[in-house]
């Protein structure tokens, strides 16, 4: 199985928090500064953001602070989400270059705004490492599509194949969305859940960081 993986696969599509960066700190920030405002947030934990779409994590808010309007706290959440952003690293640089340097096209397909991951990318110091599709909820035709949808977009849209390419998530839902696609899921375990939860899920892989992605295909 790992033999014909290395073959075949050429498109390495990325989840973004906890996958590509440590972004306990921005979830933080972000719940302190809803507090700060005044807005309850009672339940609203880490892992029920990084489970839903920022849409959703609007809608999370919205149902506990009515009296709020939909596209200012979304202005304030995306304000702060993209200031946060720019205080994080990419975790194991080094190993996506070299995958990108031996051929692998490297994409992102995130929950978070594909705007602010967009913008935390223009900032990063090295500019060797690219990524080919960066989408987001915003990148949705519809406010019911999954994410799913939108890696069925980058295959579409970059002319790859399901059995081409790899999605690479910390959350057992990324696994559940990677499935829907008929492509293999890969769990990486420097999110919130553990490798039982993302195998439980579907994952086919399980990781304990990027740079584990090296040993897979070379």
């Amino acid at each position: 199985m790992m033999r014909m993986l290395k073959k075949k696969i050429k498109f390495i599509l990325l989840d973004f928090d906890m996958t590509l960066i440590d972004s306990k700190p921005v979830a933080l920030s972000t719940l302190e500064l809803m507090k700060s405002e005044g807005l309850n947030i009672e339940g609203i934990t880490i892992d029920r953001i990084f489970g839903q779409s920022i849409d959703e994590n609007i809608d999370d808010i919205l149902v506990r602070n009515s009296f709020m309007d939909r596209s200012c706290l979304k202005k304030m959440y995306l304000e702060r989400l993209s200031e946060e952003y720019m205080h994080r690293e990419i975790l194991c640089e080094d190993s996506l270059l070299m995958l990108q340097k031996n051929g692998f096209v490297l994409g992102i397909v995130s929950n978070s705004s594909s705007i602010a991951i967009k913008k935390f990318l223009s900032k990063i110091e090295n500019k060797n490492l690219k990524f080919v599709t960066v989408l987001g909820p915003e990148d949705k035709l519809s406010s019911s599509d999954s994410k799913s949808n939108l890696i069925f977009k980058a295959l579409n849209d970059l002319n790859f194949e399901s059995n081409e390419t790899v999605y690479v998530g910390d959350h057992p839902n990324d696994m559940i969305q990677a499935k829907k696609t008929g492509i293999l899921g890969i769990g990486i375990t420097t999110g919130l859940h553990n490798k039982k939860e993302l195998v439980d899920n579907g994952a086919d892989f399980v990781i304990e960081s990027l740079n584990d992605l090296e040993n897979m295909f070379f």
